[in-house]
């Protein structure tokens, strides 16, 4: 369902911030949609489209929806296990 989280082609000096980026997002409880945007290969309009399936979990709060990083954390172990 969610597809990798492997970081895109750039140069070295982007992966760096990307993974700069990522961690800081991983270190939150956590994430927004557009920041799961930034994580998976997925714009936040899909992400907020699975959320509404269920397919990914996430709580409202006041305008935003909220997606726990454990979550996260989990699909990318699953994904290390089936790869």
């Amino acid at each position: 369902m969610v597809r990798s989280m492997s970081a895109t082609g750039g140069s070295p000096r982007q992966e760096k911030t990307a993974a700069a980026r990522r961690d800081e997002l991983l270190s939150q409880l956590f994430v927004t949609p557009a920041e799961l945007a930034e994580l998976l290969p997925l714009n936040r309009r899909t992400i907020i489209s699975l959320i509404g399936k269920g397919e990914i979990p996430a709580q409202k709060y006041g305008l935003k929806w909220l997606i726990p990083v454990e979550w996260v954390r989990g699909q990318a172990q699953a994904e290390r296990k089936t790869a």
